[in-house]
C-alpha cells in the first residue's frame, strides 16, 4: 500500500499538472484533508458501484499527495497508522517533483478562482491562524493575502 515513492507522470499533485486537471480548490482540499488517498493508477474503474473492488488488486497510496503531506508535517491517518506500525518509510519519499507546498498544488488546482478565498469557506481553521504559530507554515502566504 506504500511501494509508490514517486509520483506517477500525470499525477495531479506532479508540478504542472494541477493546471491540467484543474480539480479546484474544494475537492484539492478534500483530498489533502481526507483519511487517505488512492493512486489513479491502482484504481478499477471497472468497478466504480463496489467500493471494495474498485480499490483493485495491488492498491496504493499516491507517492504525489504523501509527498505534500509529509513535506508539510501534517500526513493522513493512514499514513500515521503506517508510520506508527512501522509499515512505511516516508523518509524515501521523492519530493523533486511535487509541487513545493499544499498552496502551490491549491493554487494550481483553482480554474483561476480566488483559491484564498475559497480556502476560508472550505477550510477556515486553515486560515484562521497564523500559521507560523500552528502547525501549518506552508499555508503562510494564504494566510498574509486573506488578512492583508
Amino acid at each position: 500500500m506504500f511501494k509508490l515513492t514517486k509520483p506517477c507522470t500525470n499525477c495531479p499533485f506532479r508540478k504542472g499538472m494541477g493546471e491540467r486537471f484543474n480539480r479546484g480548490t474544494s475537492r484539492c482540499l478534500e483530498i489533502l484533508n481526507g483519511d487517505a488517498f488512492q493512486c489513479h493508477k491502482t484504481v478499477d474503474y471497472n468497478h466504480e458501484d463496489d467500493p471494495y473492488l474498485r480499490q483493485g488488486k495491488a492498491p496504493q497510496q499516491c507517492a504525489g499527495v504523501m509527498s505534500l503531506l509529509h513535506r508539510a508535517g501534517l500526513p493522513n491517518q493512514i499514513m500515521q497508522v503506517a508510520e506508527r506500525l512501522g509499515a512505511a518509510d516516508f523518509s524515501k519519499l521523492d519530493h523533486r517533483h511535487v509541487y513545493d507546498d499544499m498552496a502551490d498544488a491549491i493554487e494550481a488546482h483553482s480554474h483561476g478562482e480566488d483559491w484564498v478565498a475559497a480556502m476560508a469557506v472550505y477550510e477556515p481553521r486553515l486560515i484562521a491562524h497564523e500559521p507560523t504559530r500552528g502547525r501549518m507554515p506552508c499555508f503562510a502566504r494564504a494566510w498574509e493575502r486573506y488578512h492583508a
